[in-house]
């Protein structure tokens, strides 16, 4: 099953997200964050924390967990925004998610 190439469709307009990422990056970093169109906990939290009590993802804390995988999504749309061949980076990307995700699952 293939998780990670969907997961940056959740990410949504990512030339958007290059631009709200560089003026975080000049100073303020929630107000880069504020305009995402990605989820941010506690919703991430709460679908990981449901996923860890039906036995789909390892016992771990949900929050951290949740926080490493927004973090995750973020840097590789910002990754396939930038990249000279977004599709050949989308693959990658998505190949690499996949495995993230293989990871985690038990």
């Amino acid at each position: 099953m293939r998780h990670g190439v969907g997961a940056l469709d959740l990410v949504g307009d990512t030339a958007g997200l290059v631009q709200r990422e560089e003026g975080a990056a000049a100073g303020d970093l929630d107000e880069g964050r504020a305009g995402k169109n990605v989820a941010e906990p506690p919703r991430e939290r709460e679908l990981v924390g449901y996923a860890i009590s039906v036995g789909r993802v390892a016992e771990q804390p949900a929050e951290p967990l949740s926080h490493v995988l927004i973090g995750a999504l973020d840097e590789a749309a910002l990754y396939v925004a930038k990249a000279g061949d977004p599709a050949r980076a989308r693959r990658e990307v998505g190949a690499v998610l996949d495995a993230l995700v293989r990871s985690l699952t038990v």
